[in-house]
């Protein structure tokens, strides 16, 4: 029983002896934010320390098979490095007894900017870490310049280049608020990654004619500012007087355009009156008719030079005293008269149904005849040719 013991202790020595040692590999939790241009140290270490000189230590940011760095077989191995690093990486290898395996990127570009693995092989197993690396660029001082003038006032352009990513732009007046327009802003891309940006903006004139662009990487948070002032006599002057000149010149055009239509259309009026004659009494009559004296009331009857017909609710009625009403239907809506000297005599007729109303015989006629016409309100008569 003791012998058995005394084996299974020995053993459980044996295989805490041989159980491989576990290593893990650490790199940063944070974002490094770097400018363009400049060096960056990606941080890698080995934890417990060990050391990496026999060991695989693989740089990559997206494709494994295509390092950023490769240190294998106890030397770099920049056959087979991406082409884009080439010469622009280096390992700290006086480090690797301590199991430090950064990395520095010499000459950063916008392209370096993303996500970078710190890979380990330690030949029983691997380990490997994530390093997220942030590029910034400051862009050129912004050259700010007047383009020209727009029915909006003056129109001011600014344009730098050399930023990354897109900076925010904001325009600012003379007492350094922003500025009531709206820009128009454009980004465009260079060939080493970089934006150019314009903006535009068209502005009044204020109290103090002094405008300034502000362009800012929010990545780095750093500015780079121009201002210009503009001198007043480039803007455009509201002179009031002659505003109201011009706005008193068009309402009187207006009123002058007014009279015309009203006046000929008065006379148009007048034209239509004279081919009507509307009796709505018998006094104060304005009519020439040459055979009648207007200084009395008028009666309408053929002693009086009238041969008249009109309707008392259906029926016809004739301006003579032995005539009695005559019960017709509806009224006509439009009258025929046949006048004629020969036969001496007056007729009416329903001119839509061809019947005849009544004749006048034995006229004496004046020399000029006038037609005579009387309605009742809210209504109209028109004479019509043959």
């Amino acid at each position: 029983m003791n012998r058995r013991c005394i084996s299974v202790v020995f053993l459980f020595c044996i295989l805490q002896i041989t159980k491989p040692e576990t290593f893990d590999v650490i790199g940063l939790d944070e974002p490094i934010i770097v400018t363009v241009g400049d060096d960056a140290v990606l941080p890698c270490h080995v934890v417990p320390s060990t050391s990496l000189e026999d060991l695989e230590v693989r740089w990559f940011k997206l494709d494994f098979t295509t390092p950023v760095h490769l240190y294998a077989g106890k030397q770099d191995r920049p056959d087979l490095q991406d082409k884009d690093y080439r010469e622009r990486t280096e390992l700290f290898k006086n480090e690797f007894p301590h199991g430090n395996a950064s990395l520095k990127l010499k000459k950063l570009k916008a392209s370096d900017e993303g996500i970078y693995t710190c890979f380990i092989d330690f030949k029983s197993s691997y380990e490997e870490a994530v390093i997220n690396l942030k590029i910034g660029g400051i862009g050129q001082p912004p050259w700010i310049h007047l383009e020209g003038t727009s029915s909006k006032g003056v129109r001011l352009a600014c344009k730098s280049d050399g930023w990354y990513p897109e900076p925010s732009v904001q325009w600012l007046d003379g007492n350094q608020k922003a500025a009531n327009a709206k820009p128009e802003t454009t980004h465009q891309k260079d060939s080493n990654g970089l934006f150019t940006v314009l903006t535009q903006i068209d502005v009044t004139s204020d109290s103090m004619n002094r405008f300034s662009c502000l362009m800012q990487n929010n990545l780095l948070n750093k500015a780079k500012e121009a201002r210009l002032q503009i001198p007043e006599i480039f803007f455009p002057k509201i002179n009031v007087w002659l505003i109201v000149f011009w706005v008193f010149v068009a309402l009187v055009i207006i009123i002058i355009i007014l009279e015309i239509i009203f006046h000929r259309r008065k006379r148009k009026r007048i034209k239509e009156l004279q081919l009507f004659c509307i009796l709505e009494g018998y006094k104060n009559t304005e009519i020439n008719y040459h055979s009648v004296n207007w200084e009395e009331e008028i009666e309408l009857k053929p002693e009086n030079g009238f041969w008249t017909i009109g309707w008392l609710g259906n029926n016809l009625v004739v301006n003579t005293s032995d005539s009695p009403h005559q019960s017709l239907g509806d009224v006509p809506k439009k009258i025929g008269v046949y006048l004629s000297y020969e036969s001496q005599s007056v007729s009416f007729f329903n001119a839509h149904t061809k019947s005849h109303l009544y004749t006048f015989h034995g006229i004496k006629f004046p020399q000029k005849l006038y037609p005579i016409l009387q309605i009742s309100e809210n209504t109209s008569l028109k004479i019509c040719p043959n």
